[in-house]
């Protein structure tokens, strides 16, 4: 397959909103009595630990079926030229512009449930447009097999890059890139990256530094953006 083509047609954005679902200024309400007190909130740690124990008897609740995640802190940076910022209330239409333009949208999370869907309409706040639909719905999830003592030790940014890795495409086997994948999509060409944590940028870095002359869309594989309000 002729590189321009691979270049045109596999594309895709992935939105990591971990940053700011578990952190310390996270409040997680409860709205279930079966969990505590309803109304109550605790911290994300004490939120993460009472709905897995809940899920050993209920495998299938949603954490916003158990809690009400709907205080954020968002981090400011300064815009200097050092990061990307994309602010908090162009997400969404970030995130449709990528729909528009055919690229895939993926949800990736330390969280392994699929309700991060939910969570994105609290992120998003109040649309201007109300009657347009909420582009991660159409939104792959990805996630560490281990997520559970991956979330409550850290966020494991280097665990969820390592999935990042896998999705892109390299010169050494345009076949493997473009034949063998479980989706039948190949891998992509070019990823735009949108996160909550700064310290993406580093492992991005590092990551582009030792591969660049296999990647197929080299430096610019991984286009990488802080979601934050600039400061």
């Amino acid at each position: 397959m002729p590189v321009e083509e691979i270049q045109d047609e596999h594309k895709a954005a992935i939105f990591d909103f971990d940053g700011v679902v578990f952190q310390p200024d996270a409040g997680w309400k409860i709205i279930d009595a079966r969990l505590g007190v309803v109304g109550s909130r605790v911290r994300w740690e004490r939120g993460c630990v009472l709905y897995e124990n809940y899920r050993r008897h209920n495998p299938d609740a949603l954490i916003t079926e158990c809690f009400a995640l709907d205080e954020y802190a968002y981090g400011s940076a300064p815009v200097d030229g050092a990061l990307n910022i994309t602010p908090p209330d162009s997400v969404m239409k970030t995130a449709q512009n990528h729909r528009f333009r055919g690229h895939d949208l993926i949800l990736l999370s330390q969280s392994s449930h699929r309700d991060l869907l939910d969570i994105t309409e609290h992120l998003m706040g109040e649309r201007r447009f109300p009657v347009l639909k909420n582009p991660f719905e159409e939104a792959r999830f990805l996630s560490p097999v281990e997520q559970n003592p991956l979330i409550l030790t850290g966020h494991g940014i280097e665990h969820k890059f390592a999935i990042i890795s896998e999705l892109l495409a390299y010169k050494h086997n345009l076949r493997f890139n473009t034949e063998n994948e479980p989706d039948d999509r190949g891998r992509y060409h070019k990823i735009y990256l949108y996160t909550t944590e700064p310290a993406y940028a580093q492992v991005l870095e590092d990551f582009t530094r030792k591969h660049l002359d296999d990647l197929l869309g080299g430096r610019n594989a991984i286009v990488h953006s802080l979601i934050a309000q600039p400061a």
